[in-house]
Order: structure tokens, then sequence, then C-alpha cells
């Protein structure tokens, strides 16, 4: 996360302690915590847009990983409407 983000790397990680308070990883290492983040500030709007503009990991993830991660990017978006 630290190559990837350097200093932001604290906006994604907040207050947490261990790898548990990022919450699950969809796809490799690719975690809740980060896709919250890359939805809220980042403008990622699709799980493609996660898998291949932002963490160029689209070809490592399976049919059911794109699509937990679909449903988690519609969440967060929907609460940020909110």
């Amino acid at each position: 996360m630290l190559h990837a983000y350097g200093l932001r790397m604290e906006r994604i990680l907040k207050d947490a302690r261990s790898m548990d308070d990022l919450g699950q990883c969809i796809v490799g290492d690719l975690t809740e915590a980060e896709i919250r983040y890359l939805v809220e500030n980042e403008w990622a709007e699709t799980a493609d847009d996660v898998l291949w503009r932002r963490s160029k990991i689209g070809l490592l993830a399976s049919n059911e990983q794109v699509a937990s991660l679909e449903q988690l990017v519609a969440s967060v978006k929907s609460n940020l409407r909110h």
C-alpha cells in the first residue's frame, strides 16, 4: 500500500490495528478499506474501474470476486449519496 498510495495510505488505514480491521480481502490483497477509499476519493465507479485502472489486478479476479467487488462498490456509492 505504501508504494501505491504513499502518505495517502493513512486515509485507508485510519485507526486499523490489524488486517482484520481493513475488512475482507476481495481480490488478492485488495481489502474493503482500500476499495472504499478508491470509490470515495479516487472516483472509482465500477468493479472494472477498481480492477483495471486503480489496482491493475484485473487478470487475477474470478467471476465471483468481480461480483463481490461490484456489490461493494455499489454499496459504497449508495452510502455516499446519503
